[in-house]
């Protein structure tokens, strides 16, 4: 995976951040480039701010996946999501999968991945699928009990942090991980979680 994170830092596929008309897109874009992504966050959240265009919230996301942040990025990707779905291209599609991957989010990764792949050019795609299948292959054994309850329980703290879209982010995997499952172990308080989560940042 990080493997693949590599490649696109240094392709034609960040060639968009470099067409940004915005002065902090495009320092963030030389920041991403040069491996500083810390302060890529810095700049793109400046140009988020100053509404510099729908992308500017992937950009915080993709650009904080790239720095390790990855319950950060998990939010900002929750963000982007609801604030700006037209914007997201399978490089960000991509970075999003690498996000809920380090997070443990499995069934996100997947999802994440497989839309990459189908918006991809050839050689992101392949290694999307790739991906893609890896995930879905620990997919086959049903879910256990013990993976439902850990993320309904950092759900719970993210809710209590007031972090909402992280707790939303985590239910929503623990929901799809107990309809994974022949007793729904959870799905309830999961659906409830998701619930609060959602009404919790609008």
């Amino acid at each position: 995976m990080r493997a693949l994170a590599a490649l696109l830092a240094g392709t034609a596929a960040l060639a968009a951040f470099g067409q940004a008309g915005d002065p902090h897109l495009r320092l963030g874009a030389a920041h991403f480039r040069a491996g500083r992504f810390d302060a890529a966050v810095v700049e793109f959240k400046v140009a988020r701010e100053l509404g510099s265009g729908d992308e500017a919230h992937w950009y915080v996301a993709a650009a904080l996946t790239r720095s390790g942040r990855q319950l950060e990025a998990l939010e900002a990707f929750e963000d982007a999501a609801e604030l700006a779905p037209r914007s997201a291209d399978a490089l960000f599609l991509y970075y999003r999968g690498v996000a809920c991957s380090d997070a443990q989010l499995v069934v996100c990764a997947a999802e994440s991945f497989e839309l990459a792949a189908a918006s991809a050019g050839p050689r992101v795609a392949e290694q999307a699928r790739r991906l893609a299948a890896e995930a879905r292959g620990l997919l086959l054994a049903e879910p256990p009990r013990a993976a439902i309850d850990t993320l309904l329980a950092q759900a719970e703290d993210g809710a209590q942090k007031g972090r909402a879209r992280l707790s939303a982010a985590f239910a929503r995997e623990a929901g799809a991980l107990a309809a994974r499952r022949t007793d729904r172990w959870r799905a309830l308080e999961a659906q409830k979680l998701l619930g609060r989560a959602d009404a919790g940042h609008r």
